[in-house]
């Protein structure tokens, strides 16, 4: 998400709520990721708007991440549990 083509640079923070190298810095350790507090909403946040955002992207989505689009929503579905 921090590098693809699905936000524009000039609205990246205003879409995810955070600039795109905080959004790298805040993942780059997918180890020690923990989903609680920020890292929680920024990734439910990112795949909120994978999912109604980027239109007419599907094919590239489910090229660059490996996700069709019901199952992005049933990820995100799974974050918001």
């Amino acid at each position: 998400m921090a590098d693809g083509p699905f936000v524009e640079d000039w609205e990246f923070s205003s879409v995810i709520g955070v600039e795109r190298k905080e959004l790298r810095k805040l993942f780059e350790d997918k180890s020690a990721l923990d989903l609680e507090g920020d890292a929680a909403w920024i990734a439910k946040n990112c795949v909120n708007n994978l999912i109604g955002y980027p239109h007419g992207m599907d094919d590239l989505l489910q090229h660059r991440f490996g996700l069709t689009q019901p199952e992005l929503e049933n990820l995100w579905s799974d974050l918001a549990d």
